[in-house]
């Protein structure tokens, strides 16, 4: 189903190929290069058409053969553009920098492989025109899919938890919520992930007495994802006792006028049960506002349709979990108390899905129900019946999978790399999604990518999606059981191959993945596993994602067609020579302690270089430069080495860095902000001297950054006990105008300072961490910070924050953590903002003074650690 993305690298791939300087490709090569592209964008299309097809078996193998011939081919390219580099630059010694320009020329198998994706591109024209595509087939595991969703969430499915919501929900529908001033009505949508209980709870609530009291006419529809609007009419006129073989004939439209009709004069409830297309906004036009009518829908998509309110269902927690599973093991019996401690933890392991929770349940109630067994279960010594419950609802989660846009289903596999509930950065995954060619885009704003895939996702509820304090998606995750699902179906379409045992090393077919995950570092220290990885040569991506081994394991660098290598979790001592050889790497992060060494720039084709220190321990003093040759990399979009700075070069630039972090100070020059001019985030951090007396300026001369949108500057070892010797900005002009999020860490300023940010026309999220400003007051004024919509303030020795003037801010997120002295704040300044306190005496003050004014989360540091745990 990722087969989109076959496609798209290898577009990619020989875009990137034709227009290399470091290659010089003769005439015939160039042509054969030109029509491939040209195949390739054919085959695209045809995939997009196969989308649309009904008939299951034909359209995967079909899919199946043109990923298979994309990868012949994209690998033909690359390993032979790879043998030409190592053949030809041996005689370079492994320091030289200076890479000649390599001819490429006709290959036996490259041509044998053109010209097969040349006639397998012509027998899919003549596919696209097969009448088959039309016809609807159903395969065995979509009826398996929909019995097991008859046996959870079946008419007589009892609900568990969510009392909340149902009556939220029931009151709403009973008080006629749902419609606005206007009259029009607005339909409610139940929506949250698969399994999750979405229609137990709407069957819930269309069972409950008082709904069918007040409603008349109650309706209910299963949808389902190919369910049409013509299909739907059909079935609630069926429920209303109508003749179906007379009217079924009609038009679509005639058909909803008749239907419009015929429910204007009554009292209705209408549920849509598992909606997952936008024809429902078509279809609510047939049905009348009159007499407070509701309509309610259940769907594992954001709808698209229609004037909706959403409510989200929630996963269950500890207690509700336990109750549900008991239920499901024991019926009307009491679970015996020796097994209570136990089976609790086996719920607690389901991570609050009810559809797992049935599952495990199920297969408990058939199990021997022993002490010795029900602990072996909860400690996972014995997983197969955690393995078998998520075998047995994959098919129920990977329809979300199956009904992803194209450009998501590669997006979503490769989740599958890192461990199971683990909260990635959204930074971090469009990263690699982009160095693996994942999907079409020359979007330039990596937050512009971030919010269209990582939020389709989390649309699409088949990623947990984990907001920023600050608006935005910050980190995401996959459920335990939709990264089971995830894994599954990876190996399944040959797109990834996550290794977490020894037999996992030898699984049949692990030869012909594209992507490897080892996720445990352990594994790398035996020899079976080495030679196994090693034998996967077709690889793009490595990832090591196990806990962090901080002793040096082997590495297999044999992988030659890779464009993603993390392995930041593994400790290196010395900088891997054998790199050099992996030239179509794109994103390479390890964890190394000295200096980048200048071959580096062999890598000509890096956009992505991350390097974290094991312990960051060095001579104050001693500023560690990056090597000279680090402007050769002219294609580095991200550039992460930990306290490093970028030498002087004349003439020198990276034209196409966006982001530089956790960068020395002493980067600050104009001479080497010039050099990089179109940098949006900015990252610095600062080294004091024990005995350092001068002033240290790190802002005098950002204003050459005209594109900078971020900047986030922190002493290293801040000293809370006297003032810094970072020297402030002199004038607002320091800074760029276009600056939006500031944060500031152990400067211990005054906050007389504070004016000189405050006039920044554009800032919107201003972070204050650490003695960022010290000093009891801070007097804001009437005209400071015109667009500033999110405040942080952190360890911080402020004891009133006043406002001087009369104008409303636009505020709408403070958050005030561990700032023990803080007594007051203007309450006239905040504009009713979502306002978060922790570990605050200003909390009295607050609630006493505000009562329901605003939304305060107030909570202790000692809670949140224990969620964590």
């Amino acid at each position: 189903m990722a087969y989109y993305a076959a496609v798209i690298s290898l577009k990619h791939t020989i875009n990137r190929l034709l227009n290399s300087p470091h290659f010089s490709i003769l005439p015939p090569y160039r042509i054969a290069l030109d029509f491939a592209f040209l195949r390739a964008g054919f085959l695209e299309k045809v995939l997009e058409i196969l989308d649309s097809s009904k008939n299951r078996v034909m359209v995967d193998s079909l899919r199946e053969q043109i990923r298979d011939a994309v990868y012949k081919l994209e690998d033909a390219i690359e390993f032979h553009a790879s043998d030409q580099f190592l053949s030809q630059s041996e005689r370079l010694g492994n320091e030289g920098s200076n890479l000649p320009i390599f001819s490429l020329g006709w290959d036996e198998v490259l041509k044998q492989e053109l010209n097969y994706l040349r006639d397998m591109a012509r027998r899919m024209e003549d596919e696209c025109n097969n009448p088959d595509l039309k016809l609807r087939i159903s395969l065995p595991e979509e009826d398996e899919a929909d019995s097991l969703r008859n046996d959870f969430d079946g008419i007589e499915s009892e609900m568990v938890g969510l009392s909340d919501v149902f009556n939220q929900i029931k009151d709403s529908l009973l008080l006629s919520y749902g419609y606005g001033t206007d009259g029009r009505r607005r339909s409610f949508v139940i929506g949250g992930m698969a399994g999750i209980g979405k229609t137990t709870l709407a069957k819930k609530i269309y069972q409950d007495p008082e709904i069918c009291n007040y409603f008349d006419c109650r309706l209910w529809v299963t949808v389902g994802p190919e369910c049409e609007s013509r299909n739907i009419m059909l079935r609630i006129l069926t429920q209303l006792n109508h003749d179906i073989h007379n009217i079924q004939m009609k038009e679509v439209e005639e058909l909803g006028n008749y239907l419009y009709t015929t429910l204007k004069s009554r009292r209705y409830l209408i549920v849509l049960d598992d909606v997952w297309n936008g024809e429902m906004r078509d279809l609510e036009r047939y049905f009348p506002h009159e007499n407070n009518s509701q309509a309610l829908l259940t769907s594992r998509i954001r709808p698209g349709f229609g004037r909706t309110i959403i409510w989200n269902v929630r996963f269950l927690n500890e207690g509700e979990s336990w109750c549900l599973l008991q239920k499901k093991v024991f019926g009307e019996e009491s679970c015996p108390p020796q097994l209570e401690k136990a089976g609790k933890k086996i719920a607690k392991n389901c991570d609050g899905l009810p559809l797992l929770i049935v599952a495990v349940a199920h297969l408990l109630s058939k199990a021997e129900k022993t002490l010795e067994y029900w602990n072996k279960v909860a400690e996972k010594k014995d997983k197969s019946i955690f393995v078998e419950a998520n075998d047995k609802i994959s098919n129920i989660l990977l329809r979300s999978y199956r009904y992803l846009p194209q450009d998501l289903r590669a997006c979503f596999l490769y989740m599958g790399a890192f461990p199971a509930k683990s909260e990635l950065p959204a930074s971090k995954l469009i990263n690699v999604w982009t160095a693996e060619d994942l999907f079409d885009s020359d979007d330039k704003s990596p937050k512009r990518l971030a919010f269209k895939y990582v939020s389709g996702l989390a649309s699409n509820n088949v990623v947990l999606a984990h907001q920023s304090p600050f608006r935005g998606v910050k980190t995401c995750s996959l459920h335990s059981s939709f990264w089971h699902a995830c894994v599954r179906q990876s190996w399944k379409e040959r797109f990834l191959h996550v290794i977490s045992s020894l037999a996992d090393s030898f699984k049949e077919g692990a030869r012909i993945q594209r992507r490897l995950c080892i996720s445990n570092n352990a594994l790398f220290g035996m020899k079976e596993v080495y030679n196994s990885v090693q034998s996967i040569s077709s690889a793009r991506s490595l990832i090591c994602s196990g806990p962090y081994h901080q002793y040096p394991v082997p590495i297999c660098f044999d992988l030659r067609l890779l464009k993603v290598l993390d392995v930041l979790s593994v400790r290196f001592y010395k900088f891997p020579i054998e790199v050099i050889k992996l030239i179509h790497l794109r994103y390479l992060a390890l964890t190394y302690g000295g200096k980048v060494p200048a071959f580096i720039s062999k890598l000509w084709n890096l956009e992505y270089l991350i390097v974290h220190r094991h312990l960051y321990i060095k001579v104050p003093g001693d500023w560690s430069y990056l090597p000279v040759e680090i402007w050769n990399l002219q294609k580095l979009r991200h550039l992460q080495v930990v306290g490093s700075c970028l030498p002087y070069l004349r003439d020198a630039f990276l034209p196409h860095l966006l982001k530089l972090s956790d960068m020395s100070a002493h980067n600050c020059r104009k001479e080497i902000l010039k050099r990089i001019p179109n940098v949006q985030k900015l990252g610095i951090q600062i080294e004091i001297t024990p005995d350092a007396d001068e002033h240290l300026s790190c802002f005098d001369h950002l204003s050459c950054l005209n594109e900078l949108r971020s900047l986030k500057c922190f002493i290293v070892n801040p000293n809370p006990t006297k003032p810094q010797v970072v020297a402030p900005p002199a004038c607002i002009t320091t800074f760029p105008s276009n600056l939006k999020k500031l944060s500031l860490s152990g400067f211990g300023y005054p906050w007389e300072y504070m004016s000189m940010i405050s006039k920044l026309p554009k800032l919107e999220v201003l972070k204050l961490r650490s003695y960022a400003f010290r000093g009891p007051e801070w007097v804001v004024y009437d005209d400071d910070f015109p667009n500033l919509n999110d405040l942080l303030l952190e360890d911080m020795d402020l004891v009133y924050l006043r406002f001087h003037g009369h104008n409303r801010r636009s505020l709408c997120k403070l958050i005030i953590r561990h700032c023990y002295k803080l007594k007051e704040i203007p309450l006239d300044w905040l504009n009713e903002p979502d306002i978060e306190i922790v570990d605050s005496p200003l909390v009295a003050n607050y609630t006493r003074e505000v009562g329901n004014f605003s939304p305060v989360d107030v909570h202790s540091s000692w809670d949140e650690e224990e969620q964590k745990a």
